[in-house]
């Protein structure tokens, strides 16, 4: 019943044809019509007047947009956090946080919260690739340390293991050359 105009009929868009957005002749003319009807607006009759409206959108355009006490200045940095500190409390009730928020609809608060989001999201994002191409950085090659001779006072012979790359000098005490090699 909410979809239809007040002549009965369904609005029905043509193929192809857009959604309309309100035009400021629209909106000058819903607001003038939500003043003559007082404090409960009678959205039937609005939307009869309005001619291509249904009551829905005559009544969510205006009490989203419209209203004179909804605050279209810009968003505090103490109304994002009063906002996220909120959605702990609230989850996704937008219209619950709004009660608590002077000047702000649900709607607006949601498409805020939406909008902090991504951008934590994005910054959190590009935090992981900064840390990703920090860690791709390829160190310098250490030089290499040319192996000393074991000094003669000590018990411990200089062993050389080869693997297929790598040359590697192991100081070992005497008595482990002598033993067998563990068994499996």
């Amino acid at each position: 019943m909410d979809r239809k105009l007040p002549n009965g009929k369904v609005p029905v868009r043509k193929q192809g044809e857009m959604r309309s957005k309100f035009s400021k002749l629209e909106d000058a003319k819903l607001l003038h019509l939500v003043e003559e009807s007082g404090k409960s607006p009678n959205w039937r009759s609005i939307s009869y007047a309005m001619e291509t409206r249904t009551p829905r959108q005559c009544r969510e355009r205006y009490q989203n947009y419209l209203r004179p006490n909804i605050g279209h200045n810009l968003w505090t940095p103490q109304e994002d956090e009063f906002l996220l500190k909120q959605y702990e409390l609230y989850g996704n009730k937008w219209n619950c946080i709004a009660k608590n928020m002077k000047g702000r609809t649900g709607n607006t608060i949601r498409n805020r919260f939406l909008s902090l989001y991504r951008r934590m999201q994005k910054n959190e994002k590009n935090r992981a690739e900064a840390m990703k191409k920090k860690a791709e950085i390829p160190l310098p090659p250490p030089e290499p340390v040319e192996p000393k001779p074991p000094h003669e006072d000590l018990p411990h012979l200089l062993v050389e293991l080869q693997t297929p790359k790598v040359r590697k000098y192991v100081i070992c005490p005497s008595n482990l050359l002598n033993r067998p090699p563990p068994s499996a």
